[in-house]
């Protein structure tokens, strides 16, 4: 009786213990992703969260219809429910008095906006970590659970992306819940949890369309099929996906022109290695292993990750298969496209810190039996797989915080724009690069014209007309504005193996073209040292745009330098702009 006693009171002991670290674990993913949140406001800085935000708040309108799907609307109805409730409190006190003026204040200061995105992918880590545990405990073990939770928790990318209102969070949380719900499947033979697994990866899919990996999982799960059963169970998680994508995403059938047409375009542009922005890009089986891992969870996590991977193949129990699966999948397929993006490889991460704990997990079994009598082997084991992770951790961790204060320097753009804000007279014409320097209302009123006469010849970011630009016109007539016109350059192109290009912008390269041509009509041009480093080899560019070349390289000698805005270390981050006075100047 006192042995039972006794194994129960030390068992006790052991969950504690484990929820302490697993705690602790999760307060330090959160540390991480909340330190420097409100990063760069209210300037933006990424393109898609301020897509992300501007579609939730356009369903205010009443049309729950994105009219764009580059992205699956799942996040942004998020984002609605939570920006229903800041303008519900905010109309309580008194903070705005209309729907009018909740839009203006995200076009006069978005911070606001930002910081509530942003909150939520914060907040979101919570349940990654938590889901990450479970489904490490359930098919490996409690100890390989918490190591693999370590090693997500300080992976630099998943920090990086905690700190944007995007759908990276999500996406995570929403796949994890489909690794549980699959591991209960494969572990219990029950169809219930298999379904669920599957209307988690259908959410996942609403969230992104990378989410369609989750699929992998569920496959994992089912028993070899070749009974009927185990294809009726199969077809049944399959069809549950589908119903769970078209809940959160009803427009294939609502909207099947509108959908068809944006997810046509996004299907052309990958699966085939070739040039973008008339860059090379390598094969990424190996650009990613090379690269892109390395620079996402360090270096050396990143080849045992690898590592731990292949070796779950080898050992081949069903549960190692389901971990597998998911990065395995998504490798083989994406390392064939031109989708370099590291984000997309974040949905992997997950899995691949489960794959190195459990790699680290067998190696400190084998060394133990090596080096500790058998009562203390598995003490012994469990004390190597701590250090290990731990020393990996630090690696990541020390990352991390290099990566977030880098974030939280100030942007040359950004800098650039205030100096020009508070030295360059009211109304000066402005040839700006990417900065985002104030507009006059009749600079803005321009460029609504200009897009309303030349729409976009493809589907990229939705244009923002109507009332945003009403709107932003009321917000431009309170402050000290430029009469501003931006460079514009073409989003990429792909050319190989007789491929057409694609250009994103909306406007054509012969009007570009007469844009810069007519520098007289300017006073300053502010340029960045990207676009001349992007265009400084004229003889590979397409013929239609080596006027960027000949653009860049002649400003030296058509203007004379104003300021040059150079980052410095440990003060400011990005490229170098320099502004020079052009024509009249004033």
């Amino acid at each position: 009786m006192m042995r039972v006693r006794g194994g129960k009171a030390a068992s006790s002991e052991t969950a504690r213990w484990e929820r302490l670290i697993l705690w602790g674990i999760v307060v330090l993913a959160v540390v991480l992703r909340a330190w420097g949140l409100s990063h760069q406001l209210p300037d933006k800085t990424y393109i898609e969260e301020d897509e992300f935000i501007y579609t939730a708040l356009k369903y205010g309108s009443g049309d729950p219809n994105p009219h764009w799907f580059f992205h699956p609307p799942l996040y942004s109805y998020l984002l609605f429910a939570l920006y229903g409730a800041y303008y519900l409190l905010g109309a309580a006190a008194g903070w705005f008095r209309g729907a009018e003026e909740f839009i203006l204040q995200y076009l006069v200061d978005p911070s606001a906006f930002y910081i509530i995105a942003r909150g939520l992918s914060v907040l979101l880590s919570v349940p990654a970590v938590l889901l990450l545990h479970r489904f490490g405990r359930n098919v490996c073990s409690p100890r390989v659970g918490l190591a693999a939770c370590l090693l997500f928790a300080v992976m630099p990318l998943g920090v990086k992306y905690a700190h944007y209102g995007c759908t990276e969070p999500l996406l995570l949380c929403l796949v994890l819940a489909a690794a549980v719900c699959a591991a209960r499947a494969l572990q219990t033979g029950r169809v219930r949890p298999l379904l669920a697994a599957g209307a988690f990866a259908g959410a996942a899919m609403g969230t992104k369309y990378t989410g369609a990996f989750a699929l992998a999982l569920v496959a994992a799960a089912v028993p070899p099929p070749t009974r009927v059963s185990s294809w009726a169970a199969l077809l049944g998680a399959f069809a549950a996906a589908g119903a769970a994508f078209l809940l959160v995403c009803p427009f294939p059938i609502l909207a099947p022109q509108e959908f068809a047409a944006n997810v046509s375009l996004l299907a052309s542009q990958p699966l085939q290695v070739g040039e973008y922005s008339w860059q090379r890009i390598p094969n990424l089986y190996l650009e990613f292993a090379r690269r892109h891992m390395p620079v996402g969870m360090t270096a050396p996590l990143a080849w045992i990750s690898l590592a731990g991977t292949v070796f779950l193949w080898l050992r081949h129990r069903r549960e190692d298969i389901l971990v597998a699966a998911l990065p395995t999948a998504f490798y083989l397929v994406i390392g064939r496209s031109r989708l370099f993006y590291d984000r997309y490889m974040l949905v992997c991460y997950p899995f691949f810190a489960l794959a190195a704990a459990a790699l680290l997990d067998a190696a400190a079994a084998r060394a133990a039996g090596l080096l500790a009598p058998a009562a203390a082997r598995p003490r012994r084991a469990a004390a190597l797989l701590a250090a290990a992770a731990v020393a990996l951790a630090l690696g990541g961790a020390g990352a991390s915080a290099r990566l977030v204060r880098l974030m939280v320097l100030p942007e040359t753009r950004f800098l650039a724009a205030r100096w020009i804000e508070e030295h360059l007279p009211a109304e000066a014409r402005i040839l700006a690069d990417d900065a985002p320097v104030p507009q006059t209302e009749e600079s803005v009123r321009r460029e609504q014209r200009l897009k309303e006469r030349e729409p976009r010849q493809e589907f990229g970011y939705r244009e923002k007309t109507g009332l945003y630009f009403d709107l932003q016109r009321r917000a431009a007539r309170g402050r000290r504005g430029f009469d501003v016109t931006r460079i514009l350059h073409p989003r990429g192109f792909h050319m190989l193996g007789g491929g057409r290009g694609y250009e994103e912008e909306w406007m054509t390269p012969e009007r570009m073209k007469a844009q810069l041509e007519s520098i007289d009509d300017y006073d300053y041009v502010l340029a960045s040292s990207t676009g001349a480093y992007r265009y400084r080899a004229r003889e590979i560019l397409p013929e239609r745009f080596r006027f960027l070349h000949d653009f860049y390289a002649g400003l030296a000698g058509r203007g004379t330098v104003v300021k040059v805005f150079r980052p410095e270390p440990s003060r400011s981050t990005g490229p170098e702009y320099t502004l020079y006075r052009v024509g009249e100047g004033r």
